[in-house]
């Protein structure tokens, strides 16, 4: 089971805002990882230089704070069948596993 998250993206809204509360996600992916120690590892390794970019890992309620604009049971589905990150051990890139 997928427990570790990172959100990956910017300073800035997206999308349409929620229907219920009219509050708008950020734009960005959260990702999934099978270990914390991966997670945190790709938050190390992404250039945070700019001001407009969030990387921030933690638990599926920390993702839901970026990601407001959805109703919770899509949130619930787009984090079950988001991407999974691992690093190639080769090349040592990150790549979609499933």
């Amino acid at each position: 089971m997928k427990n570790y998250y990172v959100f990956d993206g910017q300073n800035a809204s997206t999308g349409e805002p929620n229907k219920i509360t009219g509050r708008m996600s950020f734009y960005g992916t959260v990702y999934s990882f099978e270990s914390k120690k991966e997670a945190l590892e790709y938050v190390a390794d992404k250039d945070q230089d700019s001001a407009q970019q969030i990387i921030v890992a933690g638990t599926k309620s920390d993702m839901r704070k970026y990601c407001l604009g959805c109703l919770v049971a899509d949130f619930e589905y787009n984090i079950s069948q988001g991407p999974v990150l691992k690093k190639d051990e080769n090349t040592q890139a990150w790549e979609e596993i499933y």
